[in-house]
């Protein structure tokens, strides 16, 4: 059974939208991977030094 050329040209439009927003995904994540790491080190940060009585 021969699939109709119209229907693989909107397959392939749709796989080509989903690469770009599986890639843009991808950058958020690595973003957001980054800033939490960062938050995680300012937080040891403060949680490390000594507090002072009030």
């Amino acid at each position: 059974m021969r699939v109709p050329v119209g229907v693989v040209v909107l397959q392939r439009q749709e796989n080509e939208g989903l690469r770009q927003q599986n890639d843009q995904l991808r950058a958020q994540l690595s973003s957001l991977a980054t800033e939490l790491a960062s938050l995680r080190e300012q937080i040891d940060r403060v949680s490390r030094k000594p507090s002072k009585p009030p």
